[in-house]
C-alpha cells in the first residue's frame, strides 16, 4: 500500500495512512515539509484499522 495518503474522511476529519499507522487530522489541514498534516495525531495501527474499520470507524467515508 502506498504510504502517506488519506484513507478516509467525513469532511471534518481525515484519516491518513502514514508509515504503517493511521493518523487523524482536521480536513484541509496545513501540511508540513513532508506533505503530512501538521496537526496529525496517532489513531491506531493499520492492522487495528482493518479489523475495526466497519464498526468503530464506520462514521467516516472510505477513500481508498
Amino acid at each position: 500500500m502506498d504510504t502517506n495518503r488519506i484513507i478516509a474522511t467525513n469532511g471534518e476529519v481525515d484519516f491518513w495512512y502514514i508509515d504503517g499507522d493511521v493518523y487523524r487530522s482536521k480536513s484541509n489541514a496545513v501540511l508540513d515539509i513532508y506533505k503530512l498534516p501538521q496537526d496529525k495525531r496517532w489513531e491506531c495501527s493499520f492492522n487495528h484499522w482493518k479489523i475495526y474499520r466497519d464498526t468503530v470507524f464506520s462514521w467516516v467515508d472510505k477513500i481508498n
